[in-house]
C-alpha cells in the first residue's frame, strides 16, 4: 500500500484497492490506470480482488475512484481514503434530501 499521495510537484506514486467487477468498468471508462493485478490471485471470498494504480493527484484519483461507484473500495493512502469517503457523503445528502428542500451546504 502506498503510504502517501502525491503532493503538487511530487511524482506520482501508486495506491492499493480492492475490485469486485470494477476491473472492466475501469478499462472502459480509462479510470484508475494503470490498473495492475497479480497473475493468478483469486478472487477473495466475497468476490474482490486487490488491484493497484497510479495516483497522481488525490483530487483526481478521488473522482476516479467515485466514478465506479461500489465496485471499488480504496485501501491507502488515507488521504484518499478519507477524500472518497467525504465525497461519497456529500453526495449522498444531496440525493436523500427531498425535492424542494434547499441544496446541502
Amino acid at each position: 500500500m502506498a503510504t502517501a499521495g502525491a503532493a503538487a510537484g511530487q511524482a506520482s506514486t501508486r495506491d492499493r484497492a480492492d475490485l469486485t467487477d470494477g476491473r472492466r468498468l475501469a478499462a472502459l471508462l480509462g479510470r484508475l490506470q494503470p490498473l495492475r493485478t497479480k497473475r493468478d490471485v483469486p478472487l477473495d471470498a466475497n468476490g474482490w480482488l486487490e488491484a493497484t494504480f497510479r495516483i497522481d493527484s488525490i483530487e483526481g484519483s478521488t473522482i476516479d475512484v467515485l466514478s465506479l461507484g461500489p465496485q471499488v473500495e480504496v485501501d491507502g493512502p488515507p488521504e484518499l481514503r478519507d477524500a472518497v469517503a467525504d465525497w461519497a457523503a456529500r453526495t449522498n445528502r444531496i440525493y436523500r434530501r427531498r425535492r424542494g428542500e434547499p441544496k446541502p451546504a
